[in-house]
Order: C-alpha cells, then structure tokens, then sequence
C-alpha cells in the first residue's frame, strides 16, 4: 500500500530529524506515524527504529524498551528495561530471547518465585524448579493466601514426580486437601468460577497421574455445581470428558456408568442427545466386558457388563444390537442352563428391516482446551507480582502468532503507558486507554478491560466505556464480561451492555450466552439473548443446530409470556434446511 502524500513528507521529515539528532522531534513524527498501522513492515519498523533511537537518546529507556520488544531484539529491549528499572519486563525479553536459566535467576531476584519455577522447569532444571515452587507456596501460606498456596503445592507436587522425588506423593495428598477446602469456601460464598477453577486443578491433576479418583472427584463436582445452576449443555460437556479421561486411563466400566448417566440426564431433561451417549455407552460396556475376560476374571462381572450394554440397547431400540448382545451373552462360559437362555433369547429377537436408529451426536466443540485454562498456573503467577494492567498486551506485542496490526496496536498501548509524561490520574487518561484496547480486536484485550472494569476506583462512566467498546471484540470473554455489566448497579453501564450484546454474534458466543439466560432473570437481558441465538440458528455453521435446540427446549419448558413473541420469531425467522431436522425432532417430542 503506498504511502499517501502528507504520510511521505512526514516520513522524511522523521529520517532528517534523525540525521540531524532532532531528538524531540523526530520522537514525536514517529509517533504521529506509528499511528498508521496498516502500512508494509519495511517502512513501519524503520518508523520504530527511529524511535526506539530517539527515546534512548531522550532518557526515556522505558518506551525504548517498548520499540525494541516489537523489533524483536530483545537483547536490546532488556538492557533498556533493565535501565529504567522494569525488571519484569527484562526477565521477560530475557525468556523470550531463550534464556531460560537467564530469566529464571532474574525472576527469582524479584521475588516472582513462580514464575521463576516455571522457567526453571522449561531450561529442565527440575531441582531448582522444585525449590522455586517451595519458596512460592511459604510466600502464599505466610499471607493466607490458601488458593495460590493450593496450586502451588500441586505444582510442586508434579514437579517432585517428575524428577523422581518421593516425597511428590506426600505434597500431592497435602495440596489435594487444601485445594477441596479452598473449594468449599468457594461454593459457600457463591464463587462458584473459583469452585470450578478447584475442580478443575483436581482434574489436571488426575490426567496429570493418571488417577481416577481424581479425576471423578473434579468432575463429578463439576456436573453437581452445573446441574445446581441448570447448565445442562455443561453438565454434558462434564460427562462427555469424564467419559474420555476414564477411558484414557483404561476405566472402561466407569466411562460407560458415565455416559449411561449422560443419556438418562438427557432423556430426564428432553434434550436430543440420550441415543448417542447411550450407544457410547454400551459400548464401552462390552468393551469393558472384554477387557474382563480376557483378565481371566469371573465371567459373571463380564455378563454383567454386558447385561448393561443390552439395557443401553434395548432403551435406543436397537433391536439388531440387542440380538448381537444376547448372542454374545450365550458364548461366555456361564452354565449351560444360562447359556441356553440366552441363545432362546436372541432367537426370539425380530429385527426389523430398517436401520438402527441413529443419536443425534453431541458435538466436540464444547470440551477442547478452552474449557480447562491453566488456572493452576496462571492464577498463581498473576497473584505473585501485581501485574502491570498492559502485561498481556507487552507479551503480544513480542510475539509473532499475532497480526502485524494487533502487534502494533499493542505498540502504540505500551509505548503511551511507559511514557513519563503521561498523566494516569487523568480521567481522560483511561478513557482513551479503553478505546484503544476496543481497537484491537482480539481477545488479549479482554483481561485489561476487566481490570479496569472491576477496579473500585472506576467511575460509572468508565465502566460504561468499557461495556460500549465489546461490541468490537467477538469473542467468549467479552459476553461474559457483558454479564457481570448487567448486574452493574449504574443503568448507563447495563444500557451500554445491552448494546454491546447486539453485535457479539459469532458462533463461540453460544455457551456464554446460554449462561447469560440462565443466570439474569431481567427481562430485556433475556430478549436480547433469546435474538442473538436466532442469530445464531440463521448461520451455517454447526453450532445453528444446538443454538436451535436451546431455544426450543426454552420454549418447551415455558418461558415467560412477553418472551414467547421473541423465541418464535428467533426460531421462525432463522431456520434453514440444516436446522430443519433439529426442528422436526422436537416437534415429534411434543407436537403441541
């Protein structure tokens, strides 16, 4: 793209201020130009060259600094940290540069213990990582801080495990205990994400040792807290993974009571998805009846494995199924009297010519690693060192896997946050920061504005600001953030929100806007939900399907009469021919 004329002339205006060690001056062209994000990398990194050269020569190393992080030289952006006295920063380019035993002794000299452990444990000094995270768990016991002593105490745990320590067992069972605590105070207060981030860690830690009462107690409680809450999409997606973790680590029969107890959930509440977790289940049922035998256990725990796997059948109607079972039953080595049953019983069996019924599969897409963020770790590194309200943003803009113009965005936020001359006690000072945090679209953005919105100090219009600018940022976090603006006591900030929820329509919004029905009983919160899923049902996407089938499960369970208007229009205006099944399915559930 070129360059337009007055961009030109202020272009060569920035490179003769430099020739002629303009200092001041040519700061302040460059920064006018760096605005200008869409420009060819060949002209924009001569543009914060300059500038990086500039703010050295100026006595300003921080923003420096700054210019040579985007750069990616991060030998130079940690001297220049190092020279304005922003030592997590340096330790950070530090690690990004690969010097991981580098950054892990400046994180230790800073007191940043955890994160010091982690970067021991990346340069495989598993010894010292050991002795970071003892260091990190005494630091959080010493200030009551149970939560971040927990999780570290877990990671200890595994890190003791890992390097053949005996004792990891011991740190485990201790970290198990405080972290079951930590969850019932949770569940008192009503925190239920921090319940969930417990859960969670006994989860992690239970694919971590491959130990199934671990993993049963995080997600069984899981289930529990979202059937307290009537999140029923989650309560399946719980199911759903216990079931692949059970069978990860070889727990055949408990997959399959599992997912034999998804489909009853589903059959009890109406939802379209019993046949296909009741067919996983049986069979998981046989294939733990096998694994039995082949055990050279009693074959009556294989009979009744499979016993198990023919109640699945018989309840889809999978008479073919249900015949195969009964056949297999008559091969085990049972008595001759039972064998001879069973044989009769598989005789008398009419299978019908049409085919096996089909389940309507519950789809992947609400597990996955988004569904279990790393809380065990970055809770306790955000909690260690009071974090600069720009670090998510410093880390990307160093980072390649970003867009050019996300990078420069992030830029642009540091470069004005490390400025001396900037005033931040000036109201204007984070208004203009919220507006460019809107302007980056992506969802590093999302962590400052929190910050900012759960600030004590933020005035109502600040939080209004906030609310206004997720409308530009289409992702999970930002309608979860327009669900904590609803219950702001200002109506300008819930007004601001509203408005917001209008645009964030994307097929990642489906569950968090699930949950906004489910835990705001205001009724325009719950119109504006019930139009953008019949915005969702409209796309061609998969995620129209199970959008459809919400809204009429919602419809079903009898909503609240001034709703009824908006779920049939969002349902009558947005079906198409993919979600025309979805459609028919619940109209032979209940045709009325």
């Amino acid at each position: 793209m070129s360059l337009s004329p007055a961009t030109q002339q202020l272009s060569r205006d920035a490179f003769e201020l430099a020739r002629e060690h303009r200092w001041p001056e040519a700061m302040s062209a460059c920064r006018r130009l760096i605005e200008e994000t869409h420009h060819p990398d060949v002209v924009y990194d001569d543009w914060v060259r300059i500038l990086a050269d500039a703010t050295l020569r100026t006595g300003k190393a921080a923003m420096a600094g700054v210019c040579f992080e985007y750069l990616l030289d991060f030998e130079r952006a940690c001297q220049a940290y190092e020279q304005a006295r922003r030592f997590v920063a340096a330790a950070r380019c530090r690690l990004r540069a690969g010097d991981r035993i580098g950054a892990a002794k400046a994180f230790e000299t800073i007191g940043a213990q955890a994160r010091a452990a982690v970067a021991w444990e990346q340069a495989g000094d598993l010894p010292r990582a050991i002795r970071c995270w003892e260091r990190a768990a005494q630091h959080f016991g010493a200030r009551e801080r149970n939560y971040e002593m927990a999780l570290c105490l877990l990671n200890l745990g595994l890190a003791q495990l890992d390097a053949g320590d005996k004792q990891g067992r011991a740190t485990l069972s201790r970290a198990i205990v405080h972290i079951e605590e930590e969850a019932d105070r949770a569940e008192t207060r009503g925190e239920i994400p921090r319940a969930l981030a417990c859960y969670h860690a006994l989860i992690h830690l239970g694919r971590q040792t491959a130990t199934h009462e671990n993993l049963a107690e995080g997600f069984l409680n899981c289930v529990r807290l979202m059937q307290r809450r009537d999140h029923r999409f989650f309560v399946l997606q719980y199911y759903h993974d216990f079931a692949e973790a059970s069978l990860l680590v070889g727990e055949n029969q408990a997959a399959a009571e599992v997912l034999r107890e998804a489909g009853e959930f589903c059959r009890r509440t109406g939802m379209l998805y019993a046949n296909d977790f009741l067919a996983r289940a049986a069979a998981a049922f046989e294939e733990a009846a096998e694994q039995q035998l082949q055990a050279g256990v009693t074959p009556e725990l294989a009979e009744n494995a499979l016993l198990a796997a023919l109640d699945c059948h018989n309840r889809r109607g999978d008479l073919a199924r249900v015949q195969a079972t009964y056949a297999r039953l008559a091969e085990l080595p049972l008595s001759q009297a039972r064998c001879r049953r069973y044989h009769e019983l598989a005789q008398k069996v009419e299978v019908p010519a049409s085919a096996s019924p089909e389940g309507w599969r519950f789809r992947g897409y609400y597990s996955g690693e988004a569904a279990y963020p790393p809380t065990w770790r970055t809770d306790v590194v955000a909690a260690e060192v009071d974090a600069d309200l720009l670090a998510p943003i410093a880390e990307a803009m160093g980072d390649l896997k970003y867009w050019d113009v996300v990078r420069r965005r992030c830029l642009i936020l540091c470069l004005r946050d490390a400025d001396p001359a900037e005033d931040r006690s000036d109201p204007t000072y984070r208004m203009d920061l919220v507006a460019e945090l809107g302007k980056l679209g992506a969802p590093i953005a999302l962590g400052p504005l929190r910050r900012i919105f759960e600030d004590p100090s933020s005035p109502a219009s600040l939080r209004a600001a906030v609310a206004a600018v997720l409308r530009f940022l289409p992702f999970r976090e930002a309608v979860e953030l327009c669900g904590e603006a609803f219950r702001d006591p200002d109506e300008s900030v819930r007004e601001a929100a509203l408005g917001g929820l209008r645009y964030l329509v994307f097929p990642g919004a489906f569950v968090p806007l699930m949950r906004l029905y489910r835990e705001h009983d205001d009724l325009e919160v719950r119109r504006q939900v019930v139009l953008a899923l019949g915005r969702l049902v409209g796309m061609e996407h998969p995620v129209s399907k199970d959008a459809l089938d919400f809204l009429l499960h919602t419809w079903r369970e009898g909503a609240e009469p001034l709703l009824e208007d908006d779920l049939r229009i969002a349902v009558a205006a947005n079906v198409t021919p993919a979600t025309l099944p979805t459609l028919e399915r619940h109209l032979l559930a209940e045709p009325e």
